[in-house]
């Protein structure tokens, strides 16, 4: 298993511009050997945004699969040319080496 990290740094107060693209299912969401996503904002106070975009996959090729796929075009399709309150992007793969699950049990709230 892997996780990508996108840590991108966003224009001061304009973070909401790139989280609010993730609120609904997507391409990615079907997409073979994805299992999941998480969105995080930094709370740390700085003059930029930071949003990291972290992906779960069950292998890299996985991963590779889907950056060179007509889904993940779609779905960028804004050109070479960043969206402007992007300042900057930079993706990091780890593999899992270790993954642990709460053992305390989950009551459903209605």
């Amino acid at each position: 298993m892997v996780i990508v990290k996108n840590t991108v740094r966003i224009t001061k107060g304009e973070a909401h511009r790139l989280t609010d693209r993730f609120v609904q299912t997507g391409l990615i969401d079907s997409f073979p050997g994805f299992i999941d996503l998480d969105v995080l904002v930094n709370r740390k106070e700085s003059d930029t945004d930071e949003v990291i975009i972290s992906t779960r996959w069950e292998t890299f090729e996985d991963f590779s699969r889907w950056l060179g796929s007509d889904e993940f075009r779609e779905k960028h399709k804004h050109g070479k040319k960043q969206p402007e309150f992007i300042q900057s992007s930079t993706i990091t793969t780890y593999d899992v080496a270790v993954s642990r699950k709460s053992i305390v049990q989950k009551e459903n709230v209605s």
